[in-house]
């Protein structure tokens, strides 16, 4: 029974292989290269890769991408195809991605082109992280861009998710993969409580999951103290792991008007 379910085994792998190998390109042309992504997702996901495919339909022929764009997106695919990317979650992530991309109201036809860029750092291994591979910063970037066009979220989990309150930001490339914000609000939500850090800035870095920020105000006003009677300015840089909801900012001046006359100069931990 065994060598039969290793048999078996090895027999609809070879198939799902010999599918996705029939695709050696993706064509130029706009329906035919739908046909094909399709088929290519299909074959190793029959129903996700339908599924797929149905959502990206009404954006792909919905006249939301220009055909830089599309020129653009072909030539990815082909990258994608050439260095062995997996249907899923490789591609899938992909194509959600750019449905995302190019449905905000936010992105431009040039931050897409910026964007296809750092992709193709990423596939290349032009990058210099310590943390992870290539391959994996390739999945993590498009995971956390998928998350930040749908909900402006830098991380999202069942235990925590950080948000911003804008889609102001400009995608970078320092050795690894950027995301700056010039201003925002950052919160984190957590166990049903949040802390909010209000006007800062900073650097988010996806495939690190490392946000440096410069800056900004906490209050605590979920404790039920007054935003301008009770709070703490940021005096420097700080460094937040977003994978937790737990911080620590080492230079802030705390201000207390119902307790202290003067502020306070001292570090800030928030622990959840």
């Amino acid at each position: 029974m065994r060598k039969l379910i290793l048999l078996l085994f090895f027999i609809v792998s070879g198939l799902t292989a010999f599918s996705q190998s029939k695709i050696k390109q993706f064509s130029s042309d706009s329906t035919i290269f739908f046909n094909e992504m399709e088929e290519f997702l299909r074959a190793s996901r029959a129903e996700d890769g339908k599924l797929v495919m149905d959502e990206f339909s009404w954006t792909w022929f919905g006249g939301k991408f220009s055909e830089n764009q599309r020129e653009s997106v072909y030539v990815m695919a082909n990258l994608m195809l050439n260095n062995k990317k997996k249907a899923f979650p490789d591609f899938s992530n992909y194509i959600k991605t750019i449905s995302l991309f190019v449905n905000s109201k936010y992105q431009t036809e040039t931050s897409f082109f910026s964007w296809q860029a750092i992709l193709e750092k990423l596939i290349k291994g032009e990058t210099q992280s310590k943390s992870s591979s290539a391959k994996k910063q390739f999945v993590d970037y498009l995971q956390a861009c998928n998350a930040l066009f749908e909900e402006n979220a830098l991380f999202k989990s069942p235990s925590n998710t950080w948000k911003a309150n804008n889609s102001n930001y400009k995608f970078g490339f320092d050795s690894i993969p950027t995301i700056e914000f010039d201003a925002l609000t950052l919160t984190c939500y957590s166990k049903g409580d949040s802390a909010i850090i209000f006007n800062t800035k900073g650097k988010f870095y996806p495939t690190e999951q490392i946000w440096y920020g410069e800056g900004g105000k906490i209050t605590w006003e979920r404790a039920g103290f007054p935003a301008d009677s009770v709070f703490a300015t940021i005096n420097s840089t700080y460094q937040i792991n977003v994978k937790s909801p737990s911080f620590e900012i080492n230079e802030v001046t705390f201000y207390d008007y119902y307790y202290f006359d003067q502020a306070l100069d001292g570090s800030l931990s928030e622990k959840y």
